[in-house]
């Protein structure tokens, strides 16, 4: 497993400066680390197996000067300083339908981690309707946007069953919302 995950970040890192060469400034490393309530694996499995290999792939570009954002759906903070310590600079999302607490997140990394998300499509724009739904933006707005590093957007992909009037709405409202 070890040799395999070593040839899969030089691999990786190879394609991502060849992304870097094409033009593009940010590489998201899409991986899922979580699931509600607790990481998928222990912190010490992700220090073990996934870090230094991350690590590879994430020195490389940072070295070439572009932006590194990390998705992971579910609950990392077993893993939240690590993230940090690879040099991952945008995290997506924090997902507090998974157990994330957006507030703990901001106050222990929003000086560090630019958060990318806010819109948890799995519970809130599901769920919520109306002022209920607005409330709950407000809210993150409230949470995420003091002292910057925030960008608005769902946690996941929006699913077929969210009404385009719905969403359309809640872009609305975060519009009025994000200007400083």
């Amino acid at each position: 497993m070890r040799h395999w995950l070593h040839k899969y970040a030089l691999w990786l890192a190879e394609l991502c400066e060849s992304c870097i060469d094409a033009g593009v400034d940010m590489i998201r490393i899409s991986d899922d680390w979580g699931q509600n309530e607790v990481e998928l694996f222990s912190p010490q499995t992700f220090r073990d197996l996934i870090m230094p290999n991350l690590r590879i792939v994430v020195e490389r570009i940072l070295q070439r000067g572009a932006f590194v954002s990390l998705h992971s759906d579910g609950y990392i903070m077993g893993v939240m300083d690590d993230v940090v310590d690879l040099g991952v600079e945008v995290l997506h999302p924090c997902q507090d339908s998974a157990g994330m607490d957006p507030q703990f997140v901001k106050d222990h990394y929003g000086d560090k981690l630019v958060i990318h998300g806010g819109l948890d499509v799995m519970e809130s724009l599901l769920n919520l309707e109306g002022e209920e739904l607005a409330n709950y933006v407000r809210k993150q707005f409230e949470i995420f946007k003091p002292a910057g590093g925030f960008i608005f957007n769902g946690s996941h992909m929006i699913q077929p069953d969210i009404a385009p009037a719905k969403l359309c709405e809640v872009y609305e409202l975060a519009n009025s919302l994000a200007a400083y």
